[in-house]
């Protein structure tokens, strides 16, 4: 029974190990496909940077213990666990928000007492590891005030203003890793300030003015403005995990300039998504597509009815980038479809795709003719190779042979024909038929673009 049992040990130790072994490998693919297969935009600093440990500014801060909580990082073995602390870091960019320090009425979705009224905060203060339940901040200036890694829970925040600086590029006031929940923006006055790292959820915008402000990588999920709403030079940088804008009322009372602009959908962002999340919750991470699309239309119908240019690249891209989220949220058949449209001629908005497609194809069957065999001109011999002659072949014969074939297939598919030259076994014929084909579709779709591109 004592071998019995220990066997049943070992077999159990081994399993656990085993299964922890296949998880910290899939973590790793995960980073590294991530962290260099994709496009990312990050930023060298960080907004806090500026603030924290500034002896300028008082500091009341909270949970600044750097801690990976995570259900595998808590529950299994430590030791085997060490070994993923890279990929964890680069996904976790701050303090986990679970450990902040709760102020105000806690009951999150049923405040019991009455707001907490915030009439003053003294300037230069730089607040961190703070969750704000039920708190009404009303009628005082934001200078020079930072809140990095807080939570915002039931708030409302009534005829703020912010302190206006004479260097409209300097952002020196603002949230930086913060999360608001249910909280209301009234009659506001923003000047000179930044939202950089954060989610805005079930959020309502009412009568607000933006002047230099950024939003900057921050997620938007349910957010309304109402009323009078006005942009001026205020950017909206990266947004990433949710993109769902609504805009209530006129079209008319949303006011923006030139000086605004609203860059791509970040679909791989690690902001504001955990690794686990990542591996997980893929379907939940593109569920959205459809709100991101329907955002970046209103957005575009914002920008015309402000007369802005469309030569502007913040304006011209609204259209790329809601046809880009329809494709994801279609299903495979149709995705294909979607994406091959988006990589060859960018939807109607990228002419230079048409041509760069064109030149993969040109290559692509050159290489085929080489195989299949073609006669470059009457009298000529054929030339066909197989695999083993192309590494016998000298240098320079190969090179003219492969010219000949590409100069064969430059010509078949822009559909003129030129020379003699002609297929010489069915294989060649047939690749010759379907690239005959592609150079008509591609070409038409190249003029066709271009003209759209041209004529906007």
């Amino acid at each position: 029974m004592k071998k019995l049992f220990s066997f049943k040990r070992l077999f159990l130790g081994f399993r656990i190990y085993s299964y922890e072994f296949i998880y910290i490998v899939n973590v790793w693919l995960y980073y590294l496909c991530f962290r260099y297969l994709h496009k990312h935009d990050e930023p060298k600093h960080y907004f806090f940077e500026f603030f924290k440990d500034n002896n300028e500014y008082t500091q009341i801060c909270f949970n600044q213990t750097y801690k990976i909580q995570t259900e595998h990082y808590e529950h299994f073995h430590k030791r085997l666990f060490k070994l993923v602390k890279i990929p964890y870091r680069y996904f976790q960019l701050f303090s986990d928000k679970n450990q902040n320090k709760r102020t105000g009425d806690s009951n999150r979705f049923f405040p019991k007492n009455a707001p907490t009224k915030v009439i003053n905060i003294a300037p230069h203060t730089y607040y961190e590891g703070i969750e704000f339940n039920n708190f009404f901040f009303d009628s005082f200036e934001i200078d020079n005030l930072c809140f990095h890694n807080c939570t915002f829970r039931n708030c409302k925040f009534s005829n703020m203003t912010s302190k206006k600086f004479l260097w409209e590029s300097e952002l020196k006031q603002g949230f930086s890793s913060c999360d608001f929940y249910n909280c209301t923006f009234e009659k506001c006055n923003f000047k000179n300030l930044f939202f950089s790292i954060g989610n805005i959820d079930l959020t309502t915008f009412s009568d607000v003015t933006f002047f230099n402000c950024i939003f900057h990588r921050m997620s938007f999920q349910k957010v309304i403005f109402t009323g009078s709403t006005t942009f001026n030079n205020t950017s909206i940088y990266s947004p990433s995990k949710a993109f769902d804008l609504s805009f209530m009322g006129s079209i008319d009372n949303i006011h923006v300039d030139a000086q605004c602009h609203v860059t791509a959908f970040s679909y791989y962002d690690r902001a504001n998504f955990t690794l686990e999340k990542w591996m997980r919750r893929k379907k939940l991470r593109l569920s959205n597509s459809n709100k991101i699309a329907d955002t970046y239309f209103a957005l575009d119908q914002i920008w015309t009815s402000n007369h802005i240019r469309e030569e502007d690249n913040s304006y011209a891209n609204f259209y790329y980038q809601r046809k880009k989220a329809e494709t994801r949220n279609r299903k495979k058949p149709s995705k294909i479809i979607g994406y091959l449209s988006e990589w060859v001629i960018g939807y109607g908005e990228k002419p230079y795709n048409a041509l760069l497609s064109m030149a993969l194809i040109i290559i692509f069957f050159s290489f085929i003719y080489m195989f299949t065999g073609f006669i470059p001109e009457i009298g000529n011999d054929e030339i066909k190779y197989n695999i083993k002659q192309i590494f016998n072949t000298p240098c320079i014969p190969l090179l003219s042979d492969f010219f000949q074939s590409l100069y064969y297939s430059f010509f078949t598919m822009i559909t003129v024909g030129q020379g003699n030259a002609r297929p010489f076994s069915p294989e060649s014929q047939i690749a010759m038929s379907i690239e005959l084909l592609l150079g008509a579709i591609m070409m038409t779709l190249f003029t066709s673009t271009l003209f759209r591109k041209y004529t906007k």
